[in-house]
This record gives structure tokens, C-alpha cells and sequence, in this order.
């Protein structure tokens, strides 16, 4: 489940930057009682890269050359403002956006980094009308960061007949199917992902949280093998967690994952009990219980206008 912020947020101070006639600002926000430097949530080292996250940013670098930084949350943060901008600026001086994401480290196996990536945005007039209502999204990526441009899918450590015996073994799909009436047993995981991106079925968790209220149900996302994160080990095999998606708009700010148990191949093997023994990278179960309440809040705000002088925002 998506765990929300504690405490208050203190902003740091972050230029405003301009780009023609576009006035942005940017924030950069951490947690509460923090002041002009970012601090520390986690640092460590897994399969030659150091991986750092603060408050300010999460970074990933190979050990041998940590100036050369292969991922970082803040570069892609202002990388997805400058498309928002793009899409959503209109030719109306009355006309601003604003546009927040959040980061949350999920897990690290060796060179595979899971994180949390939320994000919000809304447009409108000022003093009048806008969007009907706030954009709201929770997603996992994933990165294998010896190659940090390839997509990564679940396949890649594991077999397809593998992943689809344990997704119809989850009682939540099992009883969306029985419920659904679907026809007969999917024979691929796309056809299953079909029945409920189709809007055939919905998995509907068992139990209410404040991420996922009563009443709301839920849909595999448009790449559901490409948003997963790494659990827990258990009894020889590893635990995944799936990000879901809600299936209505009127649970559009819910979240939702679903557990599967898969057999720990060859090529994860020595990833995997490294992360559990939290001697290089770390579970999800280990990251909840340590960093609950930790994220790297990125803010932007947006309107058309006559450039403006730099100043800081606090």
C-alpha cells in the first residue's frame, strides 16, 4: 500500500526557474524539522553501485565513479514537469498549474531499485474554473541500473508459467475470476490482464486502509509486470508486491498492491539474500519498517506571464 507523508513539510529554498515567458517555481520538500540541507534517509552500497537517498534527492552511482550519477529522482522529476508544461499551459494569463511528485525507495536487490513514484497536478483559472478535479497516480519503477535505459519486466527473473500459476493461486484473482464468471482459466498473463483491463473484473482487497477505503476496487496497470518491488523471503522464495491501479475514477486517489510468491531463480539468488540480510540493498518489509513516512517531494508550479526576477522560495 502507499504510505502518506508524516509530519509537516518544511521547503527548502530552490530558484525560481524561468523559461521564456514561463514562470516556474520550483520546491524541493523533504520532512518536518528539516532546514537547508537535505537529510540522510539511506546509503549503502549493491553490486557496485552507491545508492543514496535524502530528503533532497535519490541518487544511484557506480562505486568506482560516483561522480558519474546513472539515476537520479530529481532529474526525472524536473524531466516530467518540463512535459506536464508542455501538455498543459494554456494561452491565458489567468491559467496556472501546480505539480508535485513523490519518491519513496521500495527495495534494493542488487542492481535492481524499486521505488514509489506519486504524482499530483492540477490547472485551472485563477479565481475560477479548472480541472474538475486534481490528477492523482501511484506507479512502481523499476531499474536495473547497469542499464538504466532498458525497460524491466518481471519475466526477466522469472518464467512466465511461473508468474501466472502464482497470480491465479492469489485468492484475490481466483475469486475475481469466480465471480467474474470468466469463461475459462487464463492460459497467458496477458489474457488474464485482458479480463480485467476489459473491465470484466475487478480485484476488490480484503481489508479497508486509508490507501485503498472501502468500496473501491482495483485494475492491473497498462504494464503490470513492469511495476513490482521485492517483499520478503519466504520458505525459498521470494514475495513480490504489484502495483495496482483503481478501476473508478472515484477512487482515483486509492492504491493497491497484490502479494505473489515466486521461486528465487539463479539470477536473483545471490541479489535477493544479500537484500534480506540487509548487507547490501534491502527488502520491502525492511523498508517500511525503517524509512514509514520517508519521501523526496519534488514542487512545481506554472503559469504563463512576463519573466520575473530570480528569487528564492522558501
Amino acid at each position: 500500500m502507499a504510505y502518506s507523508e508524516s509530519g509537516l513539510i518544511r521547503r527548502f529554498r530552490s530558484r525560481v526557474l524561468l523559461v521564456t515567458a514561463l514562470e516556474v517555481i520550483c520546491v524541493v520538500s523533504g520532512l518536518a524539522g528539516e532546514r537547508t540541507k537535505p537529510r540522510e534517509i539511506w546509503s549503502g552500497e549493491s553490486a557496485g553501485f552507491i545508492v543514496r537517498w535524502t530528503s533532497g534527492d535519490i541518487t544511484a552511482a557506480p562505486a568506482a565513479q560516483p561522480s558519474k550519477v546513472v539515476f537520479s529522482a530529481k532529474a526525472s522529476a524536473e524531466r516530467k514537469f518540463r512535459a506536464f508544461k508542455k501538455d498543459n499551459i494554456e494561452e491565458d494569463p489567468a491559467w496556472q498549474c501546480s505539480y508535485r511528485l513523490r519518491f519513496k525507495v521500495l527495495s534494493l536487490a542488487g542492481p535492481i531499485l524499486s521505488y514509489e513514484e506519486n504524482e499530483s497536478s492540477y490547472c485551472g483559472r485563477k479565481n475560477g474554473p479548472g480541472w474538475a478535479h486534481p490528477s492523482d497516480q501511484i506507479v512502481y519503477r523499476v531499474l536495473d541500473l547497469t542499464q538504466v535505459r532498458k525497460p524491466i519486466k518481471l519475466t526477466e527473473y522469472f518464467s512466465e508459467s511461473e508468474i501466472l500459476a502464482a497470480l491465479l493461486a492469489d485468492p484475490l484473482v481466483s475469486s475475481a475470476l469466480k465471480q467474474g464468471g470468466a469463461p475459462e482459466k487464463p492460459t497467458s498473463i496477458e489474457s488474464l490482464v485482458n479480463l480485467f483491463d476489459e473491465g470484466q473484473l475487478t480485484l476488490e482487497p480484503r481489508t479497508e486502509s486509508p490507501e485503498s477505503p472501502k468500496g473501491c476496487t482495483f485494475i492491473f496497470p497498462e504494464h503490470a509486470l513492469k511495476q513490482f518491488a521485492f517483499h520478503h523471503v519466504d520458505n525459498g522464495k521470494v514475495a513480490i508486491r504489484l502495483s495496482l491501479d483503481p478501476a473508478v475514477g472515484a477512487c482515483r486517489t486509492a492504491h493497491a498492491e497484490l502479494g505473489i510468491l515466486l521461486p528465487i531463480s539463479y539470477k536473483i539468488a545471490a541479489a535477493i539474500a544479500a537484500a534480506n540480510s540487509a548487507s547490501q540493498g534491502f527488502l520491502m518489509k525492511d523498508g517500511k519498517r525503517l524509512f514509514e513516512g520517508s519521501v523526496t517531494t519534488f514542487e512545481f508550479q506554472a503559469k504563463l506571464g512576463a519573466p520575473i526576477k530570480r528569487r528564492r522560495v522558501r
